[in-house]
């Protein structure tokens, strides 16, 4: 019996050293809620020691009772079913207060008998990465000037609101007039902190509407209810404000807004067309010089003439070439060599003249014109390489911009292959660039998809990575080779919180084994601090325009 005893100490003294390794908090609780075994992480989280802590629940250590009754409860499913259960996401209250967020794996311990009296519970501490992926939303859905929604947290309360809107239901967006004026004028900060006191002033209203900063200089507002008077009493509360700020600063300017709106929202509208109506409403009183709140009136529409003509002349943009693409170089941080370019798509219309890509872009991606543009991009790159080899080396990387609504294509594949072995190019060579667009769809398919790209030797890159919204958990679950900071990201980068806020994507994004690229770099300032962060690349003005081959 002595023996017995001797070897049982001795096993369970071995277990207790090699789980004390492990850093996640690993525990066997009986079906009293007794912890017989803990591990020291799990000790130290609580404040007190491994001998302290065995013979204890957790209601004596944890400092509410609901929490204990949340672990207790959690405990007797897995004992009373005998079904091991994982909880993505659960609360640990540490001694010092500070309130962990766990991954929780608990197990059911069965005896020879069938029977389950203990269970073994695992948790890792995903606090970092729950904050890192917090701050990561924080700036995907808000704007850091003014605290209130930005463009794509705009879109994102609002779409479902629009689907199930009511009589009275409207969206309204304020354009801040010259801006650019008082930027030259006033000075930057000036203007800044005018975008901010329009912000504060957002923020103040108790009511449930939703308030965004959807451009540089424009707001938009959806009104669950509201009218013309309604939109007066905002606007008029907001030039007090403006003017009382402006006063204290001992300035003498007058803020000129221009503000449209649209009601009757129809539930088969989408946000687009809303936006796309406001819009036109601003321009047009801006074109006639109407200073008053403008309602969108079918009349108006004649303003939208633009855009359908750049459609009509977008299916002859690449049967008649008159696309181009021009290169911009991405250079190797530490070495200063060029090691890839990128294909930028131009557009010269014999009838309207150069058409810049925030206007045909657009275009093409909304409609079915974007799978010949994608693959005339790509050929067109593939048929340039030659070339770009000679001008550069013979391992220059092109990178091509796919659109997501390609991606999901069967053709795209046959083709992709087709050309690459049409025009001898290594898929090596090629890096495919994909937007933050492609979440919008079904992550599983998405991995294959992209799982499948890279099977075949290309590689693919995370375009515009935090201006849209990419969690940390697309990073993990994706297998990117490239991540791309988004050029609003590396404007903050002269900030304190920029400069964190960059340093933490970079470091997480080597982690997962990526390469991280610094899109739209423009000062030297914001290279050198890139260089401390140790970014891989950079892609900019500040080495280089985008220009023809």
């Amino acid at each position: 019996m002595e023996d017995y005893l001797n070897q049982y100490i001795k096993e369970r003294d071995f277990l207790r050293s090699v789980i004390n390794l492990i850093p996640a908090f690993i525990s066997i609780k009986n079906e009293d809620g007794c912890f017989e075994l803990v591990n020291q992480a799990l000790s130290e989280a609580y404040g007190t020691t491994v001998e302290e802590l065995e013979g204890k629940r957790d209601s004596d250590f944890s400092p509410t009772e609901e929490e204990a009754t949340y672990f207790r409860e959690k405990d007797l499913q897995v004992i009373y079913t005998k079904e091991p259960i994982l909880i993505e996401e659960e609360p640990l209250t540490r001694a010092d207060g500070k309130v962990l967020c766990l991954s929780t794996r608990k197990v059911p311990i069965i005896e020879e008998d069938g029977s389950c009296h203990r269970i073994l519970v695992v948790s890792n501490d995903i606090t970092e990465r729950k904050e890192l992926e917090e701050c990561l939303r924080l700036h995907a859905y808000y704007d850091d000037y003014t605290a209130i929604l930005n463009r794509y947290g705009f879109r994102e309360y609002v779409e479902p609101e629009i689907s199930r809107a009511q009589e009275g239901a409207c969206l309204v967006v304020i354009e801040v007039r010259h801006l650019n004026a008082i930027h030259s004028v006033y000075g930057t900060e000036f203007a800044d902190r005018i975008l901010r006191e329009i912000g504060k002033n957002f923020l103040t209203r108790n009511n449930q509407d939703y308030y965004g900063r959807i451009t540089s200089d424009k707001f938009a507002i959806w009104m669950h209810q509201g009218d013309i008077h309604k939109i007066r009493g905002l606007v008029s509360d907001l030039k007090k404000t403006l003017d009382r700020f402006i006063e204290e600063e001992g300035r003498y300017h007058q803020i000129e807004f221009a503000i449209g709106y649209t009601q009757d929202i129809h539930k088969d509208q989408s946000y687009e067309q809303l936006i796309q109506q406001v819009n036109a409403t601003i321009e047009f009183g801006k074109k006639e010089n109407i200073a008053e709140i403008l309602c969108y009136e079918e009349s108006i529409y004649e303003n939208l003439e633009r855009s359908e003509l750049l459609k009509s002349y977008a299916r002859k943009a690449i049967s008649e070439n008159e696309l181009r693409l021009y290169y911009q170089e991405k250079v190797e941080v530490k070495t200063g060599e060029v090691i890839g370019i990128e294909a930028l798509a131009r557009w010269f219309s014999k009838q309207l003249g150069y058409v810049s890509p925030t206007e045909f872009i657009p275009v093409f991606s909304q409609s079915k014109l974007i799978f010949d543009f994608t693959m005339w991009s790509l050929e067109k790159a593939l048929q340039d390489y030659p070339k770009l080899k000679e001008k550069y080396h013979k391992d220059i990387c092109v990178s091509v911009n796919i659109s997501p609504l390609v991606i999901h294509t069967d053709e795209f594949y046959n083709r992709l292959i087709g050309l690459t072995k049409d025009y001898h190019v290594d898929p090596h060579n090629i890096t495919l660039e994909i937007t933050e667009d492609i979440f919008m769809n079904d992550l599983a398919q998405i991995i294959d998809k992209i799982s499948y790209i890279r099977l075949l030797g290309f590689k693919i890159s995370m375009d515009d990575f935090g201006s849209g919204y990419a969690s940390l958990n697309h990073l993990i679950n994706l297998p990117f080779d490239e991540v791309k900071i988004d050029k609003s990201i590396i404007d903050l980068i002269e900030t304190t919180v920029g400069k964190i806020f960059v340093e933490n994507i970079i470091i997480i994004t080597k982690e997962l084994g990526s390469y991280v690229v610094a899109e739209g770099v423009e000062s030297e300032n914001q290279v050198a601090i890139l260089k401390k962060l140790n970014c891989d690349c950079i892609q900019g003005y500040y080495y280089s325009k985008p220009t023809p081959l």
